[in-house]
């Protein structure tokens, strides 16, 4: 059979034998499904683990008056006004619900376009790879984050007002789509694309070079789990302050009244109202409340994944009739190999 070949940055067709071709998919395949199952893992651990952080967090940004003076104050009130269940644990169903199938599709594209990139393009293994490749997942991810984030966002502040009162992640989402349409439930898209996709790439980026250094240091020393854990935790704090000014934009957009009422027309209009009304230093409010919150999440969920993923990938290769052949893209070698 024909198929489309890319070598060394030169694109054509050649004929290949049309089995081998099924081996490079299936091999491709089964890597990006082991991928998506760790990285769904990973986000459930993650997110049940640290989701009062964020609540603390959302009730910091989304604050017009002070109700709150720190972090302390407002875990404190939160847990004796509405306990945990509906006060540092609401919007949790949301999450989960949005958040594991957006971690799937985040990993899985992240590490297939890698390897693409590095095995089959010949692309330099630099930081801009893992940083291109962070943002693809990201932007592929964000179809199911959206709607998620949305309702979490509101319901974890529900104390705060506007005045909603949703009795559960299915009734939000009932109440904001027949109210609000989709446009309610894909609210803040566009601030939430400037918050996640350079989050992501440059977690993605910072994990990997700090991953290499260390491993240069050790020299090539397998890391443990505690290792990988430090790393993610320092990838994870640095990406999460340096884009905090949109995460307080996207908030601010998610959780405003609708209709009429409605403070900010636009991201830019949120923006521009917010430094002007409140000071430039509003842009970092929440800042250490994200820090901590996405430093330790980045920790758990990149060390988990490193592990789960091993995991599964020596799993797989026990159930196989022979040992696993490696896959590069060009363990799919086969595609070099033209007739």
């Amino acid at each position: 059979m024909w198929a489309f070949i890319v070598d060394n940055m030169s694109f054509g067709f050649s004929r290949v034998d049309s089995g081998e071709v099924k081996k490079f998919n299936k091999s491709l395949w089964e890597l990006a499904l082991i991928d998506a199952a760790a990285g769904g893992v990973a986000t459930v651990v993650a997110d049940c683990m640290m989701h009062p952080v964020d609540t603390v967090k959302a009730r910091l940004q989304a604050q017009r008056e002070t109700r709150y003076t720190g972090m302390i104050d407002c875990f404190r009130k939160v847990l004796q006004r509405e306990g945990a269940r509906r006060g540092l644990y609401a919007g949790l169903g949301a999450v989960l619900a949005g958040g594991i199938p957006c971690s799937m599709i985040v990993f899985s594209t992240y590490q297939t376009t890698r390897r693409l990139a590095h095995e089959h393009l010949s692309v330099p293994n630099d930081s801009s790879v893992d940083f291109v490749a962070g943002a693809a997942g990201e932007i592929c991810g964000l179809v199911t984050y959206v709607p998620s984030e949305v309702i979490a966002k509101r319901m974890q502040i529900s104390g705060l007002g506007p005045g909603r009162n949703y009795q559960s992640t299915t009734h939000a989402l009932k109440v904001i789509y027949q109210t609000e349409g989709l446009r309610g439930l894909y609210s803040g898209t566009f601030p939430t694309m400037l918050r996640d996709v350079p989050f992501t790439a440059l977690q993605f980026m910072f994990f990997e070079r700090m991953k290499t250094v260390y491993k240069r240091i050790r020299k090539d020393v397998p890391l443990s789990a505690v290792e990988l854990g430090v790393i993610g935790f320092a990838a994870g704090g640095a990406s999460a302050f340096i884009t905090n000014p949109f995460d307080v934009v996207k908030t601010r957009m998610q959780t405003q009244a609708s209709g009429s009422e409605r403070l900010y027309g636009s991201t830019w209009h949120c923006l521009r109202i917010t430094v002007k009304e409140e000071g430039a230093m509003a842009l970092f409010r929440g800042a250490v409340a994200r820090v901590m919150w996405l430093a330790p999440a980045s920790a758990l969920s990149l060390s988990v994944y490193e592990q789960a993923s091993s995991f599964l990938r020596k799993w797989r290769a026990q159930q196989l009739p022979v040992p696993e052949q490696k896959y590069d893209l060009s363990a799919a070698s086969a595609l070099d190999r033209r007739k």
